[in-house]
């Protein structure tokens, strides 16, 4: 592979990234609204190989799983860990 085709490689990924970026900001922004971020899709769509487009899809769809699940957890384990309240017992 010549140094101009992975420059063009390298620059047509960058594009897709920021493309891909765009969309997902535009999807948070607007609360899971996919019809206000029509544009943003049909670009990052446009911009990016199809099976790149589901896998950066589900890779955020998890990762927003997995931060609200770790959340949730932690919030239960210091609750589980809390030192429990000595009123009540007398030495």
């Amino acid at each position: 592979m010549s140094s101009e085709s992975k420059k063009n490689l390298k620059s047509e990924r960058q594009i897709c990234y920021d493309s891909r970026d765009l969309y997902l900001e535009c999807f948070e922004r607007t609360n899971g609204d996919k019809n206000q971020c029509r544009a943003e899709f049909k670009k990052f769509n446009d911009d990016c190989p199809v099976s790149w487009v589901q896998h950066f899809i589900r890779k955020h769809e998890f990762e927003k799983y997995k931060k609200n699940y770790l959340d949730e957890n932690q919030t239960k384990l210091k609750d589980d860990n809390s030192i429990p309240s000595s009123s009540g017992s007398s030495n």
